[in-house]
């Protein structure tokens, strides 16, 4: 049997999940999350709210199904089932950190960001904010690179604690597509291990012996947009933030067919009220990374004195 943590949350599994950050024994006994290999029901036990092109979902479950890669049933908050339709796992875990773990949180009446993170300071953090493909996880590199340790990639969980933002890692991995990892200098060849047999390969290296199990204090949070011929920073309204939160959370579809409208609006007059926002734009090349990096570290780490 195997412990782990992931978003501060117990994890007890009877199969290896290397990703995740280990413990040495498991300590919650009232509330952890269960993990097995086994089948997958054929649908759902309740009615289900929306059907997906590869999901079915209502308020307690999700059954996903990824062909040729594995089936995934996540149940009442608390069980995943996880039924490989292959043999190469790496492939089958890309689906359970990222969905299956982002829908057991919404069960649970947690939302998460779609974000990437720097400490700009020992116990404070900043947050890049962007869908799929629009570069937050080479940013946080490229901040990575002028001293900036990484805090956590593509997913964090916020709450508000007497007026302050913090934030909670998912989990000690990196995941870059093929065409990414040339651009950043913090992880080598030999530290790739391939995720996703693709056209675009999408490859994992791990950080454990830097990760930060912990809440930690956002200070702030960037909204990252590729648009326009030159990088361009702005601080933007409470409104404006209250929208791109929204936009930003995790598998924001699933909330809504889960009926978590007023947790997300809740949520997103939370976050927007505690910390200040950017939008950064920069242009759809590859080698404007430096310079954007750059930027964001000169007119809002150094230059809001948000360090």
């Amino acid at each position: 049997m195997f412990f782990y943590q992931a978003f501060g949350i117990s994890i007890y599994s009877d199969i290896s999940l290397p990703a995740l950050a280990a413990v040495t024994e498991y300590t919650d006994t009232e509330n952890p999350i269960i993990v097995r290999e086994g089948s997958c029901p054929a649908e759902l036990m309740s009615l289900s709210l929306h059907n997906g092109p590869n999901y079915q979902i209502n308020e307690s479950e999700l059954l996903l199904t990824i062909p040729n890669i594995a089936r995934y049933y996540v149940s009442r908050g608390i069980s995943i089932i996880i039924e490989p339709l292959c043999t190469y796992w790496p492939s089958i875990y890309l689906y359970f950190y990222s969905n299956c773990l982002g829908a057991i949180l919404l069960q649970r009446n947690i939302l998460t960001m779609h974000v990437s993170g720097v400490f700009i300071n020992p116990n404070e953090v900043l947050l890049l904010a962007a869908p799929s493909r629009t570069g937050k996880s080479t940013t946080a590199l490229k901040l990575a690179e002028l001293g900036y340790p990484l805090f956590t990639d593509d997913t964090a969980t916020l709450r508000i604690i007497n007026n302050s933002c913090y934030a909670r890692a998912s989990y000690p991995m990196s995941k870059l597509w093929k065409e990414t990892i040339h651009q950043q200098q913090i992880y080598t060849e030999s530290d790739k291990q391939l995720l996703h047999k693709t056209d675009l390969e999408k490859f994992g290296f791990m950080y454990h012996d830097a990760f930060v199990d912990a809440e930690v204090i956002v200070k702030g949070l960037v909204f990252l947009e590729e648009k326009g011929d030159k990088i361009k920073i702005n601080l933007i309204s409470e409104s404006e933030k209250m929208g791109l939160v929204g936009i930003n959370i995790y598998r924001n579809q699933w909330a809504l067919a889960m009926r978590k409208q007023h947790l997300i609006f809740q949520f997103c007059i939370d976050v927007a009220s505690s910390i200040p926002a950017w939008r950064a734009c920069r242009p759809d090349s590859s080698d404007t990374f430096d310079s954007f990096a750059a930027q964001i570290d000169q007119q809002i780490i150094n230059g809001y004195a948000v360090g």
